[in-house]
C-alpha cells in the first residue's frame, strides 16, 4: 500500500508540475509580434521610425494591461535588408525561431510579396505591411494572410496625376525603381495623367547606381514640364542632382518613396524649394493628435516621414485581434482582424486609454471598431484599407503637408 501511495503521489506531483510548466510556457509568456523593417539600405531613414511606431503600440498595449489575461506584447525586430533574399531570411527567423504570432512589415512591396510567398502564406502567419502600396498586392493569392494599413497606389497614382495636371504640367518624364512598387505607381500615374490629357514617358531604373545619366536622358528627351521621382531616397537624390547639374530638368514631383529629408540634404534645399509630392497621410482628427502627442513624448522624432502611424496601427490591430480571438495562435489571430478593425462595434482609438477601453469591451464579449492613428483601418476582403493622401511641399527645407485628399 505504501508503494502504491508513493506512486500515486509522484503522479500527482508530475501532473501538477506539468500544469505549472504549461502555464509558464503558455499563459504567462509574451505574445510575440515581428517587426520586419529596413534598418539598412535606401529605406533605413523610414524603417527606424516605423519600428518605433510598432514599439510604441506594444508599450501602450502592455500599459493597458496586456492581452489574454495579462500577457505582454513583445516585439522582435529584424532587418529586411535591401533584397528579397534578406527579407525572406529575416522573416523565416521570425516565424521558425522566434515563433511570432504575426509580422508587421515588410516595408517594400517587393519584399512583402516575396516574404508572403516564401514564408508566411504556407507558414500560416498573418503579415500586415504598413507601407507596401503596390496594386498587385490586392490580387495576391495569399490565402487571406496578407494585409496592409496603407492605401494602394491605385489611389496615389490618380492623386499624383491630378496634382501634376493641376499644377499646369502637360508633359512629364518619370524615373521609377524597377520593382513592384515603382512599376505599379508609374503605370497608374501614366494611365491617369494621359486620361487627363497629359503626356508621360516612364523609365525604369535599378537601385543605387552611381549615375542615372542614360535613364535621365530617356525620361527628359522631349523636354517635359516636370520630372517625377518614383524612387527611393538614395537613387532619387543621385538623379535629381544630375538633372539639375546637367540642365535636363529643374522642376520635380515626388512620392511617398522619395519623401525624404536625406534626399533634400543630398540635393540641396535651395534646389527643391516649392516642389510638391504625394504620400499617404492621416486625417487631422483626435486620433491622429493622440498618437502624435504620444509618439513625440516617447521618441521626439520626425513625424513628417510616411508610414509611422500605419506601423503603429498594424501592431495595435494584431494585439486587439489576439484578444478578440482569445488566442495567440496565428490563424485565430488572422481570422479576428476584420472584427476589430471595422464596423460594427464601439469606436475606439489609439493611446493607452483607447486601447484599454477596447480590451475591456472585448473581454465583455462586445464588438469594437478600431479607429487608427493613420485613419479608419477598415480591412476589406482583399486585406486592403481605404485612406487619405497628403499633398506635401518642400518649404524652407522641410516637408510640409499642404492639404489632404480622401478616396
Amino acid at each position: 500500500m505504501r508503494t502504491k501511495s508513493v506512486y500515486v503521489g509522484l503522479v500527482v506531483v508530475l501532473v501538477m508540475s506539468m500544469g505549472m510548466l504549461l502555464t509558464a510556457c503558455g499563459e504567462d509568456e509574451p505574445v510575440k509580434i515581428g517587426s520586419l523593417m529596413e534598418f539598412t539600405g535606401e529605406l533605413s531613414e523610414f524603417g527606424t521610425l516605423m519600428d518605433q511606431g510598432v514599439m510604441l503600440a506594444a508599450t501602450q498595449v502592455n500599459e493597458a494591461g496586456g492581452v489574454l489575461g495579462g500577457r505582454q506584447i513583445e516585439v522582435v525586430s529584424e532587418d529586411a535588408g535591401t533584397t528579397d533574399v534578406t527579407a525572406v531570411d529575416a522573416a523565416r527567423k521570425l516565424v521558425d525561431v522566434d515563433g511570432v504570432s504575426a509580422i508587421v512589415g515588410p516595408l517594400r512591396s517587393s519584399h512583402t510579396q516575396a516574404v508572403a510567398r516564401a514564408v508566411t502564406i504556407d507558414g500560416e502567419v498573418p503579415l500586415m505591411s504598413p507601407s507596401a502600396t503596390s496594386p498587385t498586392i490586392t490580387v495576391l493569392d495569399d490565402n487571406n494572410f496578407v494585409f496592409r494599413t496603407a492605401p494602394s497606389d491605385a489611389f496615389q497614382g490618380v492623386v499624383l496625376a491630378n496634382l501634376a495636371y493641376g499644377l499646369g504640367y502637360r508633359s512629364a518624364g518619370a524615373l521609377y525603381i524597377n520593382d513592384a512598387y515603382g512599376q505599379g505607381l508609374a503605370d497608374q500615374f501614366e494611365e491617369s495623367f494621359t486620361a487627363l490629357g497629359g503626356q508621360a514617358v516612364t523609365v525604369p531604373h535599378e537601385p543605387e547606381q552611381p549615375s542615372y545619366a542614360s535613364e535621365l536622358a530617356q525620361a527628359t528627351a522631349n523636354d517635359p514640364d516636370v520630372l517625377v521621382a518614383i524612387s527611393f531616397p538614395v537613387s532619387a537624390g543621385v538623379y535629381v542632382r544630375e538633372a539639375i547639374e546637367s540642365g535636363a530638368a529643374d522642376t520635380f514631383l515626388f512620392v511617398d518613396g522619395s519623401k525624404s529629408n536625406d534626399l533634400i540634404d543630398a540635393v540641396g534645399a535651395e534646389h527643391l524649394e516649392g516642389m510638391y509630392g504625394t504620400a499617404p497621410e492621416a486625417l487631422e482628427n483626435a486620433d491622429r493628435a493622440q498618437f502624435d502627442g504620444d509618439y513625440m513624448a516617447a521618441y521626439n522624432n520626425d513625424l513628417s516621414l510616411p508610414f509611422i502611424r500605419e506601423s503603429y496601427d498594424a501592431a495595435v490591430i494584431f494585439a486587439l485581434a489576439a484578444e478578440a480571438a482569445d488566442s495567440s495562435d496565428p490563424v485565430a489571430l488572422r481570422d479576428a482582424i476584420r472584427s476589430v478593425s471595422g464596423p460594427p462595434g464601439e469606436e475606439v482609438g489609439p493611446g493607452v486609454e483607447g486601447i484599454k477601453r477596447a480590451l475591456e469591451l472585448l473581454r465583455d464579449g462586445r464588438e469594437i471598431n478600431y479607429q487608427g492613428a493613420s485613419g479608419p483601418v477598415d480591412v476589406d476582403e482583399n486585406g486592403d484599407v481605404t485612406g487619405a493622401m497628403g499633398i506635401w511641399k518642400i518649404m524652407n527645407g522641410e516637408l510640409v503637408t499642404e492639404r489632404i485628399v480622401t478616396e
